[in-house]
């Protein structure tokens, strides 16, 4: 009986958090919080499309219109009435599909402990549960941004497939660029599919030449280098504190 118990205590705590976290998302979603302006200017915007009044196609930032927010913002009032609510549904369907993907592109790159482990804690971030309560085209942030963290990834753990990973990442980033600005932070891991193999190769390259040294030649090397970085590092600290 113990044995049973134990054994379906993990699923049933990851069952708990995931629907606690879906609670938090929808819970009182139309007054909690109050709806603040930026909401309201996409409502606006896209009901104004609606009638065939013009309306405006960057936001107050100078930003270009999100198509993947607007469009299904724009396609859910032609059916349903306007309200808070389905303001803010889209935001809910963007954070829960982010776990989704986020699961798929895990275990993919990954395992399925890893993807279980990692979608539990997107779950139950307060940030991201308020951000699927924010009808504003940065609640898909997660969504767009997941592909960029994980295809690189996953083309460094399987070189065979990385050309048609990297594919798809590229066609991602103009995606996530256009959702927001701010999401340029994760081509990051496209620097990193770049220049991880080429510091391996230095990284080897360095190796067999400091193996060629005499050992105490190659002391004296590490004790420089360890001495230039200190020096460095030394001169940045002051200049931060000047």
């Amino acid at each position: 009986m113990h044995r049973i118990i134990f054994s379906y205590l993990p699923g049933a705590c990851v069952f708990l958090l995931l629907a606690v976290s879906l609670w938090f998302r929808v819970w009182k979603l139309g007054s909690v919080p109050g709806l603040n302006g930026d909401e309201a200017w996409f409502g606006n915007e896209m009901l104004y499309a609606l009638r065939g009044e013009p309306f405006l196609w960057r936001t107050p930032h100078g930003n270009p219109l999100n198509p993947f927010w607007c469009l299904p913002l724009w396609a859910l009032h032609t059916v349903f009435q306007p309200s808070f609510v389905l303001l803010r549904s889209l935001a809910v369907v963007s954070g829960c599909l982010a776990l989704l993907v986020n699961f798929w592109l895990c275990k993919a790159t990954y395992d399925k402990t890893t993807a279980w482990i990692s979608t539990v804690l997107l779950a139950v971030l307060p940030v991201n549960i308020a951000y699927s309560r924010f009808a504003t085209d940065p609640a898909q942030t997660l969504l767009v941004t997941l592909p960029l963290i994980y295809l690189p990834l996953w083309a460094l753990r399987e070189p065979h497939r990385a050309r048609r990973l990297l594919g798809w990442c590229f066609v991602c980033v103009p995606i996530a660029l256009w959702v927001h600005t701010t999401n340029a932070f994760g081509l990051m891991w496209l620097a990193l599919v770049l220049v991880y193999p080429a510091w391996g190769r230095l990284k080897t390259k360095l190796s067999s030449q400091r193996r060629a040294l005499p050992r105490g030649q190659s002391a004296k090397s590490r004790i420089a280098a360890i001495g230039t970085l200190s020096l460095a590092f030394l001169l940045v600290l002051l200049w931060a504190l000047g």
